[in-house]
């Protein structure tokens, strides 16, 4: 592991949460690489912490990220 205990942080990320069932063309397989590094046994190995911004309503983002400990503080 290169980098143990970072932070990744992705600036204006609407396109890459948005909610996935509102995704008619092509499946947005961000939000399941944006979980598999947060909550996957990659996530738990590499203690990686993940900060997204972005200016669109909560209402907008994938479910997924919207449960219990993920989406931690919205400012």
């Amino acid at each position: 592991m290169r980098y143990p205990n970072s932070i990744l942080i992705v600036e204006d990320a609407e396109n890459i949460i948005r909610d996935r069932t509102q995704d008619t063309f092509a499946p947005n397989q961000a939000v399941a690489n944006l979980l598999n590094l947060s909550d996957g046994l990659l996530g738990d190995a590499m203690h990686q912490q993940i900060i997204c911004t972005f200016n669109c309503d909560v209402r907008s983002i994938d479910a997924a990220l919207l449960r219990d400990g993920r989406l931690v503080i919205e400012h």
